[in-house]
């Protein structure tokens, strides 16, 4: 089995194809996603942001003020309950956004490393009481 080398492919500008015109987004008759995020003082000021979990839009809107205001909010891969308190923790202690989250690994270790994982039930347990747990 042979392949021609890479630069047999490359092409020149002028047999590149043209260029074509993108189409406009959809319009969205949501009234948040219009929301002025640079004029807001501080991440409490959008609507329905609460201390707690937060889903959905006001997740959403939460990671586009982020973006507009140009800071990050961190993610945490949480392996069992100490994990999770000790970033919700540090979240409160500094009055910022924390993100919790769970991969398939730390999800089946959160579940306990005696429960079988060959159909990913582990994992999906454990998601499902990490999940309990944080709320």
């Amino acid at each position: 089995f042979w392949l021609k080398p890479f630069w047999l492919k490359l092409q020149t500008a002028s047999q590149s194809p043209p260029l074509r015109r993108r189409q406009p987004l959809p319009v969205c008759n949501n009234p948040l996603a219009s929301m002025d995020f640079k004029s807001m003082a501080s991440f409490w000021d959008i609507p329905g942001m609460k201390p707690g979990v937060i889903t959905g839009d006001v997740a959403w809107n939460l990671l586009k003020y982020a973006k507009v205001k140009g800071f990050a909010i961190p993610a945490f891969n949480c392996t069992g309950s100490s994990v999770c308190n000790a970033v919700l923790e540090a979240g409160a202690k500094i009055g910022r956004p924390v993100m919790i989250q769970f991969s398939e690994g730390g999800s089946a270790f959160f579940c306990g490393k005696a429960i079988a994982n060959d159909k990913k039930q582990a994992a999906i347990l454990g998601a499902c009481a990490g999940a309990h747990y944080v709320r």
